[in-house]
C-alpha cells in the first residue's frame, strides 16, 4: 500500500510539472536590399512559444519599400 501511494505521489509530481524551457525566436527583416536578424527568449512550453514567435511574422511598407519579417523558433 504504501508503494502504490508514493508511486501515485511521484506520478501526480511529475504529470503537474510544465515542460516550459528556454526557447530562442529569431527574427529576420529584409527590404530594400538590407537585411537584419534579432533574437529573443521566451520561457513557454513549445507550441506557447512558437505562437508568440510567429507573431512577429509581418509585412509592412515604409515609403517606397516593402519589409518582410520572418520569426522561426530555433
Amino acid at each position: 500500500m504504501k508503494k502504490l501511494l508514493l508511486s501515485s505521489i511521484v506520478v501526480v509530481a511529475l504529470l503537474s510539472t510544465s515542460c516550459k524551457k528556454d526557447r530562442t525566436c529569431t527574427c529576420t527583416t529584409t527590404g530594400d536590399g538590407v537585411s537584419a536578424t534579432a533574437s529573443a527568449t521566451i520561457k513557454d512550453t513549445k507550441k506557447k512559444a512558437k505562437e508568440a514567435c510567429e507573431k512577429g511574422n509581418e509585412t509592412y511598407t515604409l515609403l517606397t519599400s516593402t519589409y518582410t519579417t520572418t520569426c522561426t523558433l530555433d
